[in-house]
């Protein structure tokens, strides 16, 4: 996408929002991306799509040896094609990336809309902690996280699990759970139809190689990340990928899984790249 702008206020003949974003034009559409927490203004209601993102996990070098360490799990994700929101003000979670080095899952994302006259709300949960390996220890990759919201119209999405630790000919950990979508009232009144994705678990470590085990993804759609690969994410409407997981630590040249919601992954030196914020996106015909 291309043809960036900050801000203002934006329309042509369908839905117009004004703030705090970013306005990209690519292929006949309009991206209004938020990537930090704030008010979506929705000045003109009408049908869009849409995708919110988890931030990604971090990946735990605390022992010292990060290239024993597991890959942080990837953002949770929820996506919608020609859904319908009202105009009004929402309140907006983007969920940050897990820092690293440390023990940090990933934010959640949230925000809660109108569409047709009645709320709904949708969440992605933060990616679980690559965990740490090292001489005497190999930790559990730790479990996607999810937001619980009560709305009678609702869907959220964990995180995908983070990989597990290494002590290196000696014991692996194994990956965090991702987990099944908790939903109510879909298809919403809002329409549309809306991708509720059972995300992966992360890899486990294999004592006998130098490496900690891949994130997983929030992505059904493939089979869970092989050692010490991570899940690649979820592919979107506009060919980009959310919510990858982080590769095993040693193995990051492989690089980053999607640009937003990415679990964290380290090389044998440093942490090579950090998990990434989570985003919300909104996708319209220009």
């Amino acid at each position: 996408m291309s043809g960036a702008l900050n801000g203002g206020f934006f329309g042509g003949g369908g839905p117009e929002f004004s703030g705090y974003f970013t306005k990209t034009e690519a292929d006949g559409y309009t991206y209004v991306t938020y990537t930090s927490s704030g008010t979506v203004t929705c000045n003109v209601g009408g049908v869009v799509d849409l995708i919110l993102v988890g931030g990604g996990g971090s990946t735990s070098t605390n022992s010292g040896y990060s290239q024993w360490s597991g890959g942080g799990g990837g953002g949770g994700v929820v996506a919608a094609t020609g859904t319908t929101i009202d105009a009004g003000a929402y309140g907006l979670t983007i969920g940050s990336g897990g820092a690293s080095p440390g023990q940090n899952a990933g934010g959640n994302s949230s925000i809660e809309m109108t569409g047709n006259g009645t709320n709904f709300e949708i969440s992605g949960g933060g990616g679980g902690i690559g965990e740490q390996g090292g001489w005497g220890t190999y930790m559990n990759g730790g479990n996607g996280q999810i937001l619980g919201t009560s709305g009678s119209e609702r869907i959220n999405t964990y995180g995908g699990g983070g990989g597990g630790g290494v002590w290196y000919q000696y014991g692996g950990g194994s990956g965090g759970l991702g987990g099944g979508p908790s939903t109510a009232g879909t298809p919403f009144t809002a329409g549309g139809t809306w991708t509720t994705l059972t995300s992966q678990p992360g890899s486990p470590a294999f004592y006998g190689y130098p490496s900690g085990g891949g994130g997983g993804s929030a992505d059904n759609t493939q089979t869970a990340p092989g050692y010490p690969a991570a899940g690649i994410g979820y592919l979107w409407v506009d060919t980009e990928r959310y919510g990858g997981g982080g590769y095993g630590g040693a193995s990051a040249t492989a690089g980053q899984a999607s640009a937003y919601g990415s679990g964290a992954q380290s090389d044998s030196w440093a942490t090579t790249y950090p998990a990434q914020n989570g985003v919300f996106i909104v996708r319209y015909p220009s």
